[in-house]
Order: structure tokens, then sequence, then C-alpha cells
């Protein structure tokens, strides 16, 4: 059987929460505070990779580092400067093109640990991505009382302007994504469930594994259950 993993983003009217959510199956979200904070427990760990060194005798650490040079030296190299691209964004809101600060965004790299970052008091945000990273990506924002907001984007070094729309109140948005453990690839066409006292609503996950619900809810209503 597949295992899959969530990623989380709940907005419950003007208070949000990132939610990791990494178990399969069903995840159980409880009300911690009077704020509308969310949180599932994070049941993944992570690793580093680490190389042992101790089999390298003297001589061959230095013919390692001679040849290394070398072929820098040929090819004009430099262990310093990795070439880079950037992805520019702008937020701002959707009527007066105001400028939105503190917005939560999100960069999805297929394959990749999504990357956050935050706008500045002009709504500017700058990702540094390496030259050999796809061109292809999803970018997901949030905001403070502003609706959720999605959209596939592609190249970089240009500046992508996003407007966001202002929540409606008494509207709260879910945001998920469902993403393979093995893989850490997007799954598309998966069915997310979403009960939320008692009421069930289903939609299928997009191209890049994300579904958005949007409900009308009660203020006290912060429980809810997560199906894949």
């Amino acid at each position: 059987m597949p295992k899959f993993h969530l990623l989380c983003h709940f907005d419950f009217g003007h208070k949000t929460a990132k939610l990791p959510v990494k178990q399969l199956g069903k995840a159980s979200m409880l009300d911690q505070n009077n704020n509308h904070d969310v949180g599932i427990q994070n049941v993944i760990t992570s690793c580093d990779l680490v190389v042992n060194q101790n089999n390298f005798n003297i001589s061959t650490k230095w013919i390692l580092t001679i040849v290394y040079i070398v072929a820098l030296i040929l090819t004009g190299c430099s262990t310093d400067n990795i070439e880079a691209k950037t992805i520019n964004i702008r937020v701002a809101n959707e009527q007066s093109n105001e400028a939105i600060s503190n917005a939560e965004v999100l960069l999805i790299l297929e394959g990749s640990a999504p990357l956050t970052s935050y706008t500045d008091s002009q709504g500017f945000v700058i990702f540094e991505l390496k030259e050999t990273d796809q061109q292809r990506f999803t970018v997901v924002v949030t905001a403070n009382g502003y609706q959720s907001y999605q959209r596939n984007l592609l190249g970089s070094g240009s500046l992508f302007e996003i407007r966001l729309a202002e929540q409606l109140e008494g509207v709260s948005n879910f945001l998920l994504r469902v993403i393979d453990n093995t893989t850490t690839r997007s799954v598309s066409n998966i069915n997310a469930t979403i009960v939320v006292d008692g009421k069930s609503y289903t939609d299928p996950t997009d191209d890049s594994g994300i579904v958005q619900f949007s409900m009308s809810i009660e203020e006290h209503s912060v429980s809810a259950i997560v199906i894949i």
C-alpha cells in the first residue's frame, strides 16, 4: 500500500496555522489553545548522511585533492561560486494593490522539501535556487485575513505578481498537499476527505497534489479529521 503524508495549512477566520501531517490514513487534529492554532504530531524523522573517511590513507587524500584542483583549473570552475537562479514574488491586495507583509509563501519543487519564506514590508520575497533545480514549480501563499492562493509558475528571474482576495467573514480555508512518503513527490488525483463537526467534504488533489476546501465554520469549531 502506498504511504502518503500531508502538508497542511488551515485558516480559521483570521487566524492561521501551518500543520505538517505525516502519518498514513487518518490524522486527528485537536484544538490546543484559544487562538485556534492546531497541531498534529510529527511522526517522521529526518537523518543526515555521514561519510566515513577513515578508510582513506594520506597518499590517497593528496591524490584526490590534486586531481580535484587540476579539474577545477581546467574547467574554470570555482568551489565558492555555484550558479544560482532567483524566484522573485510580490504579494499584494487584489483590490487596492497594497503590499501584504508577512505573508507566508510556500515554494514547491517536485521531489524536494517545500521552501518557505515570508514577504517583507513591501510585499516582496525572493527564493534562490540552484541552477539544476527544475523550472516549473508551485507557489502557495497564505496571509491573515486573505484567502489562500495557489498557482503553477514557470521560469525564473522575472517578478511574479500575486494578488490575494480578502477572506470572507465566517469562511475558513483548508489547504492540503498529499505527498508520497517514499519519493516525496506530489500525489495527484487522489481523494482527500476532511470531516468538520461531523460533516464530510471530499475533493481530489490537483497536479501538484494540492486540494483546497472553503467552508463556513463556527468560530469555536476548530477540530477536524483528514482522511486519505
